[in-house]
């Protein structure tokens, strides 16, 4: 009987925290639950409170205050001259149709559905549409603006002038932010973070470190601060890409370059010559990687190699991994084949240590084929920073992101961009659009270029974006991240006053 009782008990104990479980699960009507448009947050049924609309010269507005903020969409018809937004769960609606009186607010109307509230809005001609949340009190604005392409721009300082870019279009709006820097006042150079590959800093920390007018971030990188295609850096590599694409290059003049770059590089000790795979890039099997002081004070290799420590052009140490780098030298650091071509290899041997930056082989294939005709001489020009695609040649769009093999998520859509461009005068772009905000949805490649054609560019690259994108001036962050925050990047270009 015990057990029976003690069973008993312990089955309405679990009955009980499983009402409760349910009960919290899913509440009842009067407390039924929408998620909150877009946070994940849920929230209590709500209703429309009162709508209101105005106008001004810029923008007409219409505000539906609730009682709190629900689950909502907006969506387009008839080519931009209607818009729908749906407020889930949104109970009732209390006051009067507001008065519309506007020049392209045409009419608003409302139907109620078993489970939201749609509303309607008429428009006379196509317009772009931004809204905006309130939490306190709870309010939905639509703001509808004409399609309009604008800039404000003002100087910076003597020989910096900035531009700040408003396109309002279907699809959204987007803002961009554009410096033009004269070349006789200041100097362009990348900068790599931390001095030290792999590694990341702000672009802000690029700034103050350089005492910087002005920063942009650089090129592609790995997450560990890996540089990915080319940088060089008063004429020592800190990073070599794996293929023939764009980059710029900085002449010791203040002028500079923009085109295809293709690094090549080989080691020869005694009579066995074997190509270089990549300069401060993680060894692979098979691989020959050389090391040098912007990879640290150490190779940081495994134990699955063999390296050689070269100064002047001699063995000076082997090790079997992470072996220190000389500030003089470099370390020659093999796996798999390519440490079996060097296993005679002894201390004082001579090494003939061959490489080339180069424009490399004209385009070929189906894309463009006048890509990369051009012959620049990359050797005498210390500092170079690999992206791409390319946009821009000859005045021109002409974005090469087939023929320099991106992948689609750098090639396709709309993101937050960086981009750097030379003028016929011979002054610099340093463009930023932000991306995948409500006020901003950024730009496709294709209307990037066009941005920067339209801003004078003779020639331009795409640098890193996403998250990465990021333009500081005179040590404020001009644009918004579209990580809400700073993203650590691999490299940077900092503007300073010559």
């Amino acid at each position: 009987m015990r057990k029976f009782l003690t069973s008993m008990r312990a089955a309405s104990i679990a009955a009980l925290f499983f009402f409760l479980h349910i009960l919290f699960l899913f509440p009842t009507a009067s407390s039924a639950a929408v998620a909150s448009g877009g946070t994940g947050k849920r929230i209590a049924v709500t209703q429309i409170n009162a709508v209101r609309f105005g106008a001004n010269d810029q923008r007409e507005r219409l505000v539906i205050e609730l009682g709190q903020i629900p689950e909502y969409t907006i969506s387009q018809d008839l080519e931009g001259r209607r818009y729908i937004l749906e407020l889930k769960g949104v109970s009732r609606r209390k006051g009067k149709m507001p008065s519309v009186k506007g020049k392209l607010v045409r009419k608003v109307s409302f139907r109620k559905t078993a489970a939201s509230h749609i509303i309607t809005i008429d428009l006379k001609e196509a317009a772009a549409q931004e809204i905006i949340t309130l939490r306190n009190p709870a309010r939905l604005v639509v703001d509808f603006y004409p399609l309009s392409e604008k800039d404000k721009t003002v100087m910076v300082a003597a020989g910096i002038r900035r531009s700040d870019y408003v396109k309002r279009t279907l699809a959204g709006a987007v803002r961009g932010y554009i410096l033009t820097v004269d070349p006789e006042l200041y100097r362009l150079d990348p900068v790599l973070a931390g001095n030290v590959v792999p590694g990341r800093t702000t672009v802000s920390a690029m700034a103050r470190e350089y005492g910087a007018v002005a920063a942009i971030n650089g090129g592609y990188f790995d997450w560990d601060g890996t540089i990915l295609g080319m940088l060089r850096i008063g004429g020592k590599l800190a990073g070599t890409g794996y293929q023939r694409r764009t980059a710029v290059g900085f002449r010791s003049d203040g002028t500079g370059v923009i085109g295809p770059v293709e690094y090549t590089g080989r080691v020869t000790i005694h009579s066995a010559m074997v190509p270089v795979y990549g300069v401060n890039t993680p060894r692979e099997n098979n691989s020959l990687v050389i090391y040098n002081s912007y990879h640290g004070k150490k190779t940081a290799t495994d134990k699955n190699g063999r390296e050689f420590t070269v100064v002047d052009n001699r063995v000076t140490d082997i090790r079997q991994n992470d072996s220190p780098i000389p500030e003089n030298g470099y370390v020659i650091s093999v796996s798999g084949k390519c440490r079996d071509a060097y296993s005679l290899v002894r201390k004082g041997d001579a090494v003939t240590f061959y490489e080339s930056v180069s424009t490399g082989s004209a385009a070929t294939g189906t894309g463009r084929a006048d890509w990369g005709q051009q012959i620049i001489d990359w050797k005498n020009i210390p500092d170079i920073l690999g992206a791409g695609p390319q946009l821009v040649a000859g005045g021109k769009a002409a974005v090469t992101k087939e023929e320099e093999q991106f992948p689609a998520d750098i090639a396709k859509g709309r993101a937050p961009r960086t981009a750097i461009g030379i003028r016929e005068d011979g002054s610099w772009l340093l463009v930023v659009v932000d991306g995948r905000q409500a006020n901003s949805i950024g730009m496709t490649l294709e209307e990037l270029a066009e941005l920067m054609v339209k801003y004078g560019a003779k020639s331009a690259v795409n640098l890193d974006g996403g998250g990465s994108s990021e333009m500081v001036v005179k040590g404020s962050i001009i644009n918004s991240p579209s990580d809400g925050s700073e993203r650590p990047v691999g490299s940077g270009i900092v503007v300073t006053p010559r």
